[in-house]
């Protein structure tokens, strides 16, 4: 029964929809383009495949999910050099800034019309078909089990928020859940809700392994060729404002200029989440018109900048800017999709904040535990916490230690999940 609504009703919506944002949105466009070129790149690559090639087909909805492969992906490539792995994405910001010398096709995922993906699988016939988090599409799935391909989930998650719909995309799920091989669960709790959904089918397997994000940051961390001051209360009093959404900004940007009013040493880092040209000159010219300095960081170093506010105009130095602060708000958290990466400032030590849409990070979740996460609900919330913060040292240092210790409490993922995918 979902097979046929979720093809003549569910996915010609979503193709409705992925067509007029085509027409309007530039980054929608540049997907639906890039789609049109995918099983070109499928047939490329698997001409160039001899017979006894073990094929690993990874997928992530973008960039942030690759953070999640790149750990499993590199411990893969070490125990056996000869997998080929072809790697696919759902949005151009994985696409176009993902290039490792690992992956042997790059490609936008196929449109997931049951036809393609049949299509799809005669022409390649991957060892293991592999998603990072929650970007699953159906027939891919379904075509997947029909040819008996050995298909795996891992930094898998399972919430209902609505309870209305609850048990009808329950249902859904049931019916596509039990066509996956197996599932490597973030946590505990999301191991049990699977376990609950498809207890009919014993064969599938469900283990918790954690989140090989976690490995990935501390990697990156821990090659950067810069001086880390460990030291939080030396560093310069200066707040991290990463990845900002448009709706981030209307929250936040005069609460953060009263803060830089009201106190002289605070300054900023402000990096948007889309480089765009038209909303970085807004930014710049909200800032001057209040007679606050604002500079390009380009590729300048942070610390030879003066200026109060510090502009990010280009992709990749974000993370490495976590260690010039004392506090970090992440952005995502007043959009629909949700607060972005909370573990890149976590791992330099900073307390991190974030908007109350954060419900589909586990991460942002453990730090609110710990003690080193912070929801803010609007403006006022966003002035008064980080003043209070800043202005109590002893409070300060505390949540700098509780945001560390999620990150040390969490690694090792990768290990499990790459023995996973291999013996499982």
């Amino acid at each position: 029964m979902w097979k046929f609504i979720y093809n003549f009703l569910i996915f010609p919506l979503i193709m409705t929809f992925f067509l007029l944002g085509s027409i309007f949105v530039k980054k929608v466009r540049k997907g639906f383009l890039g789609r049109l070129a995918s099983i070109k790149k499928i047939r490329t690559f698997s001409s160039k495949l001899d017979e006894n090639d073990s094929i690993y087909w990874f997928h992530a909805s973008s960039h942030g999910e690759f953070e999640q492969i790149k750990p499993v992906l590199d411990r893969i490539k070490k125990i056996n050099p000869r997998i080929k792995v072809l790697l696919s994405f759902f949005s151009p910001s994985g696409y176009e800034n993902v290039n490792d010398d690992l992956v042997d096709c790059k490609l936008y995922i196929p449109f997931d019309f049951y036809f393609t993906t049949k299509k799809v699988f005669e022409m390649i016939s991957p060892t293991k078909l592999i998603f990072a988090g929650y970007d699953i599409w159906p027939n891919f799935i379904w075509s997947a089990y029909e040819k008996r391909i050995h298909t795996v989930i891992f930094s898998a998650t399972f919430t209902f928020h609505n309870k209305a719909l609850s048990a009808l995309v329950k249902n859904f799920y049931k019916s596509l859940y039990t066509n996956i091989s197996a599932f490597y669960t973030i946590n505990d709790d999301d191991s049990e809700r699977i376990k609950n959904l498809i207890f009919q089918k014993p064969n599938i397997i469900i283990k918790t392994m954690g989140n090989p994000r976690f490995d990935r940051v501390k990697e990156k961390s821990d090659t950067l060729k810069i001086k880390k001051n460990k030291n939080l209360i030396k560093r310069t009093k200066r707040i991290i404002l990463g990845s900002i959404h448009n709706s981030d900004k209307d929250i936040i940007i005069e609460p953060l200029l009263k803060l830089m009013l009201d106190d002289d040493e605070i300054c900023c880092i402000w990096a948007p989440d889309e480089i765009e040209e038209g909303r970085m000159l807004d930014i710049e010219i909200f800032f001057r018109k209040k007679n606050i300095s604002i500079e390009r960081l380009g590729s300048k170093s942070i610390n030879k900048i003066k200026s109060k506010v510090i502009l990010i105009d280009t992709i990749g130095k974000l993370y490495k800017s976590y260690w010039y602060g004392q506090i970090a708000y992440i952005g995502g958290g007043f959009s629909k999709g949700g607060v972005h990466n909370v573990m890149e400032p976590a791992i330099t030590e900073l307390p991190v904040f974030f908007g109350p849409n954060y419900t589909k990070s586990q991460e942002a979740k453990q730090l609110i535990n710990a003690g080193g996460g912070f929801k803010i609900n609007n403006g006022a919330d966003f002035y008064n916490e980080i003043k209070s913060l800043l202005s109590n040292k002893k409070q300060l240092v505390k949540s700098s230690l509780s945001s560390k210790s999620v990150i040390d409490e969490n690694l090792g993922s990768s290990n499990r999940v790459v023995q996973g995918i291999l013996n499982d």
